[in-house]
């Protein structure tokens, strides 16, 4: 599976098949759990898991999931006390079907820390790493619409950009900013820089006005005669 290509075409079917914002967020979120664990054909996720992600009842998650089946986005196999299974329905060429094995799949911790240069895929998980927690059903179609229109390389740079200066507390109108008008952004950064050193500047050069008033003092204390001729 392609995380790109999923967001997108999970989006475009969106168009013809209107969901609740609800259901939206739990395909979102097996979509982020199966990524992590390695896109495999079938992966294990529990109920908590997603109710505690998606902060909703046990009786709204089944109702959400259901629907999800019911549409044919998703597969799922219940496995008694333990972990259900899931199997997304891909929008690429489906991979050949596998049976799940008896033995669930433990779902990987998430690490706390990563190497954005190499181990980020795409846009997405660069945000997501950076900003520490999972982008919400907005924010994911907001970032696929910058990759359509820019490029994913174009956009990962701006967003490897905007947290070098502003750190983790980014928001996605900075990075559109930086996408849409790069010279304005790096005219206004150059005019903090220069204002900046303009500041310094005139704190570290001593002042004139003492000098000249001193000056001016003494040539206006001078006196003198003019002596007439004959």
């Amino acid at each position: 599976m392609n995380y790109l290509k999923e967001m997108n075409g999970f989006m475009n079917w969106l168009e013809t098949n209107p969901l609740s914002a609800t259901t939206q967020a739990l395909w979102f979120h097996l979509l982020h759990i199966n990524n992590k664990a390695g896109w495999r054909e079938w992966f294990t996720t529990s109920n908590t898991t997603l109710q505690a992600k998606i902060e909703i009842s046990e009786n709204t998650l089944i109702k959400h999931r259901k629907m999800l089946i019911d549409l044919k986005r998703i597969e799922y196999k219940p496995q008694g006390r333990k972990a259900g299974q899931y199997r997304l329905i891909s929008f690429e060429t489906p991979v050949t079907e596998q049976e799940p094995s008896e033995k669930p799949v433990p779902e990987p911790a998430p690490q706390e820390t990563q190497e954005v240069d190499h181990k980020m895929k795409n846009a997405f998980e660069l945000f997501e790493n950076k900003v520490a927690r999972s982008i919400g059903t907005i924010e994911a179609q907001r970032i696929g619409y910058m990759v359509d229109d820019y490029g994913e390389e174009k956009v990962m740079e701006a967003m490897k950009k905007a947290f070098r200066n502003k750190g983790s507390n980014v928001g996605l109108s900075y990075i559109e900013a930086i996408l849409s008008n790069p010279l304005s952004q790096k005219r206004k950064e150059k005019q903090q820089y220069g204002y900046k050193q303009s500041s310094q500047h005139r704190h570290s050069v001593p002042s004139n006005d003492e000098g000249s008033s001193s000056k001016i003092a003494f040539l206006g204390n001078r006196t003198g005669r003019i002596r007439r001729k004959g």
